[in-house]
């Protein structure tokens, strides 16, 4: 599901028109808060796989920003190949709610694990990714979700005792606590690829990537690349 807004600053810094911009869910805070602060944009949040689909059929997204590049790649006909840049940066972690106990990531963790789903939702990707180099995968309970954030608000809620998330989501969230963190190595890389769909808004891009905006970034936690 995609949550669609749009948000207004009294004296926009870089942008005179508002653009769409299509985001992964995982981006949510930060660029609510860009948008506020630094340049207004209407913003569409989801899964990257479930955006892409949407572009591919002709959505009227003006920037897209994937929380992997195999969604950018996805879309490359739709893009200007020449604004594709990677943005971010972030890491996997397992979630909690507050008070659970330490996770043992010696043995598979017992219950049901909330995360995106696996065939499109970058963070689902990357954790089977994780769970399969440490033997576990096929042992595990997994709910499986439209996006990064509909699995941390189940961990959240406490409707399960653990979420697979980014650490800048479990940063945004106080009712949760991180149990784990999965060495890098155990996954792909996680970036998140910004390109344009439209030339008209490359001063969107120029917004995206100023001291301001990298600010914003850094202090919800991401790397800014």
């Amino acid at each position: 599901m995609i949550a669609l807004g749009a948000a207004a600053c009294a004296t926009p810094t870089y942008a005179s028109e508002v653009p769409t911009v299509f985001a992964a869910a995982s981006l949510k805070s930060v660029l609510d808060a860009v948008s506020a602060q630094v340049s207004p944009l209407r913003l569409a949040y989801g899964g990257s796989g479930a955006l892409a689909r949407q572009i591919q059929q002709g959505a009227p997204a003006d920037i897209f920003i994937s929380a992997n590049a195999q969604w950018m790649d996805a879309v490359t006909p739709q893009i200007i190949p020449e604004t594709r840049r990677d943005l971010l940066g972030n890491s996997l972690v397992i979630v909690g709610p507050q008070g659970h106990p330490p996770l043992d990531m010696g043995n598979a963790p017992k219950g049901r694990i909330a995360m995106g789903f696996v065939g499109a939702v970058p963070a689902g990707q990357y954790g089977k990714a994780a769970f399969q180099k440490l033997g576990l995968w096929d042992q595990l309970q997994i709910i499986e979700t439209d996006n990064v954030r509909a699995a941390l608000v189940l961990a959240a809620r406490g409707e399960v005792p653990y979420a697979v998330t980014y650490a800048t989501d479990a940063k945004a969230d106080p009712r949760v606590k991180i149990l784990h963190h999965f060495a890098p190595d155990l996954h792909p890389p996680i970036t998140y690829p910004m390109a344009a769909l439209s030339p008209a808004y490359d001063h969107t891009i120029q917004a995206l990537t100023s001291p301001e905006a990298t600010q914003i970034f850094q202090a919800a936690g991401f790397t800014v690349l």
